[in-house]
């Protein structure tokens, strides 16, 4: 009878499969590729894009034209159903000023 310690047998057992591993991966040698190369191709493509929508938003117009948008139309009935003209906007003061605003030039309640 021959005994093999946990350790020992735990270790051929990892040599073993590691081996198995190694020879199936050779064995399939277009699928090992396509595994390693697949991140490489994914990294480089997210960074090509990162790299043109940087080139995009860095492009720098000193002084945009400014123009006029008018005033938001106000909701109308329609077939006797009513309607209202609403707004959202998040609870900032200077938010709320502006808006208070364009409500005013557009002849709406706020």
């Amino acid at each position: 009878n021959l005994k093999i310690s946990p350790k020992a047998s735990f270790w051929t057992q990892l040599k073993v499969l590691c081996t198995k591993t190694f020879l199936l991966a050779i064995r399939n040698w277009k699928g090992s590729l396509g595994q390693l190369l697949t991140p490489v191709a994914i990294s480089l493509m997210l960074l090509l894009f990162q790299t043109i929508n940087n080139s995009l938003l860095n492009r720098e117009t000193p002084n945009p034209d400014i123009y006029n948008i008018g005033p938001i139309p106000k909701c109308t009935e329609h077939n006797n159903v009513k309607c209202y003209t609403v707004i959202y906007t998040p609870k900032i003061d200077w938010v709320t000023q502006l808006m208070k605003n364009v409500a005013l030039s557009s002849n709406l309640n706020f």
